[in-house]
C-alpha cells in the first residue's frame, strides 16, 4: 500500500516543502528512484525511514544525518537502531574495515544494517533487542564519542503502519470528494 507525500505531511503536519528540499539536497533517498514525470509514491520502507529521519531532525540533528540511514529497512524481529556521533571527521582516521568494525557488533545477524552519513561523523546500525546493552556499552577508547541515540524500530514500525492506514482513507476520501 503506498501513499502520496501530500497524505502524509497533511496527517502528521510535516512541511512538504521541508521534504522535498531535503530529498533534492540528497539528504534522503527514497529506496527507489521515482520515475520522472510521476509523482512519489511512499512505500512502507520509505515511510518507516522518513519516521526515522524526522526523530532525528526534529531531535536536533542536521539533515545530513540522514545520509547515514540511507539504506535502513524494516525488521521482522525486535530491533534497534543506534546512530553514534563523533566530534570529528573518522573516515579519514580509520580504514573502512575498522569503521565497519565499530559499527556492527556481530557480523553472523544478517540484517545488520552499517552505514556512514554526515562527512562520517555518524554511524548507524541495527541491533536486535537482546544485543542492545552490548552494543551501548562496546566503545573503542580512540574514538571521541559525543552521543549515542537509539530508536525502537518496533516503535517506528508501529507507527508506519497507523500512517499507511490514515493515509489509505485521507486518499479514498479525496477521491470520494472528486
Amino acid at each position: 500500500m503506498a501513499a502520496k507525500l501530500s497524505a502524509l505531511c497533511a496527517i502528521k503536519m510535516w512541511s512538504k516543502t521541508r521534504i522535498e528540499k531535503w530529498i533534492s539536497e540528497g539528504h534522503f533517498r527514497m529506496l527507489e528512484r521515482p520515475e520522472i514525470g510521476k509523482a512519489r509514491l511512499w512505500e512502507k520502507h520509505d515511510i518507516m525511514r522518513l519516521l526515522v529521519f524526522m526523530r532525528l531532525v526534529d531531535g536536533g540533528c542536521r539533515p545530513e544525518v540522514g545520509r547515514a540511514i540511507g539504506g535502513l529497512t524494516l525488521y521482522h524481529e525486535p530491533a534497534f537502531l543506534i546512530i553514534t556521533a563523533f566530534d570529528r571527521d573518522i573516515q579519514g582516521t580509520r580504514s573502512a574495515e575498522e569503521l565497519e568494525a565499530l559499527s556492527v557488533s556481530d557480523d553472523s545477524w544478517d540484517r545488520v544494517h552499517a552505514r556512514r552519513g554526515n562527512a562520517a561523523r555518524h554511524l548507524a546500525h541495527v541491533e536486535p533487542k537482546p544485543k542492545l546493552l552490548d552494543a551501548l556499552l562496546d566503545t573503542d577508547e580512540h574514538v571521541d564519542i559525543l552521543w549515542k541515540l537509539v530508536i525502537n524500530l518496533d516503535d517506528v514500525e508501529a507507527e508506519c503502519d497507523d500512517l499507511q492506514g490514515r493515509a489509505e482513507k485521507w486518499r479514498g476520501a479525496a477521491e470520494s470528494a472528486d
